[in-house]
């Protein structure tokens, strides 16, 4: 075990301190029939001048395998960003094992300016049993999946096209379903269905139809296996189904350049734009009166799984709560084109001006071939009444001083009864002056009657209601794809309302229909329908729930913080 552990360590300190020299050996497949095929690739990348090979590379013992074939090919890449030259050698072997059980493929070895490298050794596993699919016997339906090309980089899409082959054209109506595989280093995205047309192969003894185009994005580098695709097929057993796997297909990613790299960096790369916007007329604060943004990432890349940039915490300000994604893209060969919307919503603390601004976005861009950052200008959302109600002011008020002025520089030359005239202008500017007076006077008047007096006098003495706790649970909960937990904090929200209004109410929706009207309770009544569906439907989207999420903050603003006990008709 000792050994063990220190020949993985020996092996990572190989990897640091000689990263311009890698080593790979792997086969297509862990498992294989007796008699059936393996392919055992090797794959050897010297970067720079340098380095130089002093032997050739070694093969384990392969005496247990029988060598149908072999070849190898050398390639000389030249990396633009770097300016170096890499020298790859690739080096396959088509092996037939002899014997079942586990059987060891041992360590591939080369000696490289004085050093020796290798690999470390692995098992695969050999069963008696055939892997043909004994439903359909001389059939033999099979999948593969073709790559447009087979060397790429990170996080770039590489073209694939899945073809199913038999001698029975009848088998290919039998294909049910085509299942995308789930794996942590690739992200299948599908471009188009099959149209259905069969080509004859294999001089017409073969036919072969197309099941799908998708793109496959990589997100780590390295020489990887791409996951199997598999179809459901009809079993013998009624209402059963059997799955058949395409082939094994090795897909080689570089890395992407590591100039200017910094840990905040996403998985975004490709060509973007960011834009951030506040929805609706705000004119005013109001305490927690919700305020919709919405953040807008559009271009082309890996937009289905890129993550969005967060809006800066300013918690003495605003509290701001992530809300519903939209995404809307089209895909082609090239890869996604389009745009994704996040809306939040901000719910101010007090009164007065809020600046909204949002963290870096950070990603690489494929055209400048470098790693790059978008930041937006922050939204300033401010009272905007006593400003609008200032300039009238001021406007009028110049517009008077600019009549004096006139009057006073260019007097009327009238012969008959001046003083009267002079008066006249006196009278007119003072029914004016009164006029803007009175004007706000009963603007301020009526915007002191909106607000209860006794509500007033009564919030600044009572506990009041707030209702931020449910809504973090609750966005806990959709962080963590808990629904249950989120119907739950949901319920428990519902109930501390209808306790605190009681007696006087007799339920939420009467208390929103009394203090807030009609239509305030009609939306409660059809999000609480939503919800209660959600909660009973046997699956369950994301962006639904998130969009239900944001209308409860919206139905619920009014109330957050206000004491229905001490509310006085």
């Amino acid at each position: 075990m000792n050994t063990k552990i220190s020949f993985i360590l020996f092996l990572f300190y190989t990897v640091i301190c000689n990263a311009q020299i890698s080593l790979y050996a792997n086969t297509d497949s862990k498992e294989v029939s007796l008699n059936g095929e393996v392919t055992l690739t090797v794959i050897l990348e010297i970067e720079g001048n340098q380095y130089e090979q002093e032997s050739p590379i070694k093969l384990p013992d392969l005496s247990k395998f029988e060598m149908i074939g072999d070849g190898s090919t050398r390639n000389i890449i030249v990396d633009p960003t770097k300016n170096v030259k890499i020298n790859q050698i690739i080096y396959q072997a088509l092996l037939s094992p002899k014997q079942t059980g586990k059987t060891k493929i041992g360590s591939v070895l080369v000696k490289i300016s004085g050093k020796m490298y290798k690999t470390e050794p692995f098992y695969i596993s050999v069963s008696s049993s055939t892997a043909k699919n004994q439903n359909y016997g001389d059939s033999d339906l099979t999948l593969k999946l073709q790559l447009a090309k087979d060397l790429t980089y990170e996080h770039q899409p590489v073209l694939a096209v899945l073809k199913a082959y038999s001698k029975n054209i009848d088998n290919f109506r039998k294909i049910k379903k085509i299942n995308l595989p789930h794996n942590a280093q690739f992200y299948f995205c599908k471009v188009n269905s099959g149209n259905g047309d069969i080509e004859q192969v294999d001089y017409n003894q073969t036919a072969s139809t197309v099941l799908g185009t998708y793109l496959i994005y990589p997100n780590q580098s390295g020489l990887l296996s791409i996951p199997k695709i598999s179809v459901d097929l009809p079993a013998e057993e009624r209402q059963s189904y059997k799955k058949l796997f395409s082939d094994n297909i090795s897909l080689n990613v570089k890395p992407l350049p590591k100039e200017n790299f910094q840990q905040k960096i996403s998985n975004a790369a490709g060509t973007f734009q960011l834009h951030l916007e506040k929805l609706g007329k705000v004119t005013s604060i109001k305490d927690n009166k919700p305020i919709t943004i919405r953040l807008t990432l559009s271009g082309e890349g890996n937009l289905s799984e890129i993550k969005l940039p967060e809006i800066i915490a300013d918690k003495e300000n605003f509290k701001a709560y992530p809300s519903k994604t939209t995404k809307n893209f089209t895909v082609d060969n090239n890869g996604l084109k389009g745009k994704i919307s996040k809306d939040f919503v901000i719910i101010p603390n007090e009164n007065k001006t809020l600046k909204i601004a949002l963290k870096p976005f950070y990603f690489f861009n494929i055209k400048k071939w470098a790693y790059d950052s978008l930041s937006v200008p922050p939204i300033s959302i401010g009272d905007t009444t006593k400003q609008l109600s200032k300039s009238t002011t001021e406007q009028i008020t110049r517009f008077i001083n600019q009549n004096n002025k006139d009057i006073t520089k260019n007097p009327p030359k009238l012969k008959d009864n001046p003083p009267f005239i002079n008066l006249w202008y006196i009278v007119i500017l003072s029914f004016s002056a009164l006029g803007v007076i009175l004007f706000f006077f009963f603007k301020k008047r009526r915007k002191t009657n909106k607000t209860s007096p006794s509500l007033k006098a009564k919030n600044s003495d009572v506990e009041k209601i707030n209702l931020d706790p449910y809504y973090n649970r609750m966005r806990e909960a959709l962080n963590q794809k808990d629904t249950n937990a989120f119907f739950s904090e949901y319920s428990a929200m519902l109930s501390h309302i209808e306790q605190s209004a009681k007696p006087r109410y007799k339920s939420v929706k009467d208390y929103l229909y009394q203090e807030f009207g009609n239509n305030t309770a009609e939306d409660f009544e059809k999000i609480n329908y939503k919800i209660k569906f959600e909660k009973y439907a046997p699956h369950h989207d994301e962006d639904i729930l998130n969009g239900l999420y944001f209308d409860i903050i919206n139905i619920f603003s009014n109330l957050n913080r206000v004491d229905i006990k001490n509310i006085e008709q």
